[in-house]
């Protein structure tokens, strides 16, 4: 009996560690810092401060090459957007004259009828006087609020957002393109906002009925125009607003000033950790709160190059290829339909056949089955990755566009053994 007992104890010890594969490499992003569970040291490249709400409404800012991790959310790793908004906040310009919408030395801004901006400063989402307040906002053509702007993509589809505080406690603001409203109308009902709060509206915000998609002329040209079409007048804070290419709309951190504003994309990387072995597996948990580009989410090793395995996803609603490049460099893929939409969360495992063949993928704890995509090569791998680790881009370009919450490497070839 003992000895049946005792060989029933290792059983299960056994079966734990079949389930459990060691870590290579393990990084959790959600807490208040970048924390390295195990590996190498990780880098950000930025070249900007940047800044955010996290999930409990509580304002966020990275200085330059510092990571921008918000709790509950994860490591922000966007993609480089210009916001073509000028003088977007409250702030003095070089020569000492007054930016912003209402401010003497602002450029594109215009404010028809009884449309104002009260002179003072008010107190933003990050705790800085560059929010404005607006009252007397009316009809469109007449007591309205509006900034047209140029150097878009032809057609592009544009990612709109702003940042209000009600005053008014009903009515209803209109957010469109000031080239024309059939090229991006938003319509939000005031009374659904809280009061007191700061909310960022864009496409995806449960504040927000989207009429009409933001989309550039087919000159380049767009524009953001705010409005109140039927009924009383309505006043409320802003601060902010933005208009970049879409699907790179970024976090908050949307300055522009007299100028169109670029904020360059974050790359993360780090050294891929050694190891003997050929089987590994990934495993990526993210926020989606925009739609994704085309490319990949998280990368191993060199993109295309030898012994190396990527997940491509692209837009939102779009497909997700798994691509896993052999030894001799060349490249098998299979892929799958994802459905994902703007706001949602994620975790995908991921592990290239090394004997070849399309990788295995398991998303949102669901065995995905992948169509062929082909490729010139079987994707044999005799090796594990080495070199450097891009974590939420393909390389240095093609970033992820959201929240990484976790990254890990495992050595095992089965991702069902992934916890």
């Amino acid at each position: 009996m003992t000895m049946g007992c005792r060989s029933t104890f290792w059983s299960q010890a056994a079966l734990s560690r079949r389930k459990s594969p060691p870590v290579l490499a393990q990084y959790k992003l959600s807490a208040d810092q970048f924390v390295a569970n195990k590996g190498a040291p990780y880098a950000v490249t930025r070249n900007s401060i940047e800044g955010a709400m996290d999930a409990n409404g509580i304002w966020r800012q990275a200085d330059v090459n510092q990571p921008l991790v918000l709790p509950g959310l994860g490591l922000a790793i966007f993609a480089a957007r210009t916001n073509r908004i000028k003088c977007n906040q409250r702030t003095s310009g070089g020569d000492g004259t007054l930016l912003g919408i209402g401010g003497v030395g602002s450029a594109g801004w215009t404010l028809r009828g009884t449309a104002a901006v009260d002179p003072a400063g008010q107190t933003a989402p990050d705790g800085s006087n560059t929010a404005e307040l607006i009252t007397g906002l009316g009809a469109v053509t007449v007591n309205d609020i509006y900034q047209t702007n140029s150097g878009f993509t032809n057609n592009a589809s544009l990612a709109v957002g702003v940042w209000i505080k009600k005053v008014t406690a009903t009515g209803t603001l209109k957010v469109a393109n000031a080239q024309s409203g059939t090229l991006g109308t938003w319509t939000v009902d005031i009374s659904t906002v809280p009061a007191d709060t700061w909310v960022r509206l864009t496409a995806s915000s449960s504040y927000v009925t989207v009429n009409n998609a933001f989309t550039a002329k087919s000159d380049g040209s767009g524009g953001f125009q705010l409005y109140c079409p039927t009924g009383a007048p309505i006043s409320f804070y802003i601060w902010r607003p933005w208009q970049v290419e879409a699907p790179a709309a970024g976090p908050d951190y949307e300055v522009g000033n007299v100028a169109s504003y670029a904020v360059p994309a974050t790359v993360v990387s780090a050294p891929l950790p050694v190891y003997s072995g050929t089987g590994f597996a990934t495993k990526a948990v993210f926020t989606i709160p925009v739609a994704m580009p085309g490319g990949t989410a998280w990368e191993m090793g060199t993109f295309g190059a030898a012994n190396t395995a990527a997940l491509h996803i692209n837009a939102t609603g779009g497909t997700t290829y798994a691509k896993a490049w052999g030894s001799d460099g060349t490249v098998r893929e299979g892929y799958w339909t994802h459905g994902w939409v703007a706001n949602s969360r994620h975790t995908v495992v991921m592990a290239p056949n090394p004997a070849g063949g399309i990788a295995t993928v398991f998303a949102d704890g669901a065995l995905k089955t992948l169509t062929d995509a082909g490729g010139a090569g079987t994707g044999t791998m005799t090796a594990f990755p080495s070199g450097t680790l891009y974590i939420g881009q393909r390389s240095t370009g093609v970033q992820l566009n959201g929240y990484l919450e976790e990254f890990s490497i495992y050595a095992t070839s089965d991702p069902s053994r992934v916890p």
